[in-house]
């Protein structure tokens, strides 16, 4: 399917907002606009192809409003601005709203790992070093499942694209 790039308005008050180019690239596919980092595509995709409701139990399902409980003190969860349709579709490509590198590396996980999302860790094992012997082994935690192995897929696929494409 294709779309306008360019300009998007997601109301007809609101500002509107532009592909980086300032200009777009004329009507391109939806495929060609993620692999262009089209805000525009990202915005239409959130708000006319998802919804606004959808999108939204998508953040909570990849958990970017609460900490990951990796191993550190004082670990903060993600700050999700989604109060008026400006600040949901500016969520979609990434401004606007805070969320940590590890939880991002936690999402991730999810799409490398076919759907399962995994816990992070910092460290893997601790060992004796006078024995080798394993004094600590952190386990394989999955802390969600918030996209299909269909899903998952799908999105390396068109992830790749980026890199592949001309």
């Amino acid at each position: 399917e294709t779309y306008q790039s360019g300009s998007y308005k997601v109301t007809k008050n609101s500002k509107a907002i532009r592909d980086h180019n300032k200009v777009g690239w004329g009507p391109i596919t939806y495929l060609e606009g993620f692999q262009r980092s089209s805000n525009v595509a990202i915005a239409k995709m959130v708000n006319e192809k998802l919804g606004f409701e959808k999108y939204r139990e998508y953040l909570t399902k990849f958990g970017f409003e609460k900490p990951t409980g990796i191993e550190v003190p004082n670990e903060a969860g993600g700050n999700i601005v989604y109060e008026y349709p400006l600040d949901k579709i500016t969520t979609g490509y990434g401004q606007g709203t805070a969320i940590t590198a590890i939880q991002q590396i936690q999402a991730a996980t999810a799409i490398a790992g076919n759907g399962e999302m995994l816990k992070p860790h910092i460290i893997a094992r601790i060992a004796d070093p006078n024995t080798n012997k394993i004094v600590e082994e952190t386990q394989r935690e999955i802390a969600g499942k918030p996209i299909s192995e269909n899903t998952a897929k799908q999105v390396r696929e068109v992830m790749e694209s980026v890199i592949y494409s001309p």
